[in-house]
């Protein structure tokens, strides 16, 4: 019986921690949206110093290649972890199953920082 509770706990801190930034972003956001329209209420202009004072950042113009590279690198340690299992075939195969998706994903996104401008516009 906790050996249950130990790997549902284990388990669980991933998806909770996720939770917790998600709800404080979006809070973040909210309050921000709210600032935005008491300001179109009153006439204000809303300019790029505005957005920036806000907490508005604009966008890595290199994210998709970092995006990327994680995902292939997570993809990689799968197969490791696969690899590593001792005297299971088996898990290796699984294991290339699963890091199949984040390789792909992450090798779409490189390909979209190859093909597309990264110049500011």
């Amino acid at each position: 019986m906790e050996e249950e509770f130990a790997i549902i706990g284990f388990f669980g801190v991933i998806p909770l921690t996720i939770w917790i930034v998600s709800l404080y972003r979006a809070r973040s956001h909210a309050k921000s949206m709210e600032v935005v329209d008491k300001m179109i209420d009153r006439g204000d202009v809303i300019n790029e110093e505005t957005v920036k004072a806000l907490g508005g950042r604009p966008l890595s113009p290199h994210r998709d290649l970092k995006t990327g590279m994680i995902l292939i690198a997570i993809a990689i340690a799968l197969v490791i972890f696969g690899n590593v299992i001792p005297d299971d075939d088996e898990a290796v195969r699984i294991m290339l199953g699963i890091a199949a998706f984040p390789f792909l994903v992450g090798l779409v996104y490189s390909v979209f920082w190859f093909m597309f401008d990264r110049k500011k516009t």
